[in-house]
């Protein structure tokens, strides 16, 4: 094998581990004829090891949630946009407005809100819970007590306001209060038009610009109490 391509190969394993053992392994691989199965032996042992870092494991099982949960909102996409959609709809018809239903501004809008949007939206409240649960086992293990504790709090209290604004907001969408408050443009024929668009727009805004908006003060203050932490 090219000592080029080792060193490359090589890459995947840490720093530690590459200064102590990758002068080895490099002459180990450059012995032998380049093999698909050696490669792959190589990328798959580094990346065992690099998940031996806390951090990097962290990391990681945060971008594969998010990743696994935007593709299972998009297959779902569509009876997750209907359970949106049911409170508006809902409104449209008891205020008697013709038509009862929204309609596509662009042609391509009812599949950007549908299969982009929508699964958009879930993967931003799936993952913001799933980094809280990743934050609390990474300092789990910490030695220092003063930044587990602070640690806990943190998940504790930002946990705790997250999943009010969360269930707060959706079942006051659900309930139609907040599709009560839309702002719908008479047509010619003075029958109001609603757009998917729109439509979406204030879910997300009443969704989640609510309850990640409160999460500013809460990550800024435990943010300022561990850079506190590590300085003293």
């Amino acid at each position: 094998m090219n000592r080029r391509f080792a060193r490359l190969l090589l890459r995947s394993y840490r720093p530690e581990w590459r200064a102590q053992y990758g002068q080895e392994l490099e002459d180990l691989l450059c012995r032998r004829p380049p093999r698909i199965s050696d490669i792959l032996d190589v990328l798959w042992s580094g990346f065992v090891e690099r998940m031996r870092q806390p951090s990097f494991s962290l990391w990681f099982c945060l971008l594969a949630g998010t990743a696994v949960t935007f593709l299972t909102s998009v297959i779902f996409a569509r009876p997750l946009w209907r359970i949106f959609a049911a409170p508006v709809i809902s409104v449209l018809r008891e205020q008697g407005m013709r038509p009862a239903f929204m309609v596509q501004v662009t042609p391509f809008e009812g599949m950007e809100v549908a299969w982009l949007g929508v699964p958009a939206l879930v993967t931003a409240f799936v993952t913001f819970a799933l980094m809280l649960v990743l934050v609390w086992i990474f300092f789990s293990d910490a030695k220092e007590i003063l930044k587990r504790r602070w640690a806990t709090r943190f998940v504790a209290s930002s946990g705790t306001v997250f999943s009010l604004c969360a269930v707060l907001s959706f079942l006051a969408w659900r309930n139609g209060s907040i599709a009560k408050l839309l702002q719908v443009d008479p047509d010619v024929g003075n029958a109001p038009l609603l757009s998917i668009g729109h439509c979406f727009l204030l879910l997300a805004v009443s969704t989640m610009g609510v309850t990640l908006l409160l999460q500013i003060p809460i990550v800024t203050f435990f943010l300022w109490r561990f850079r506190a932490m590590r300085t003293s």
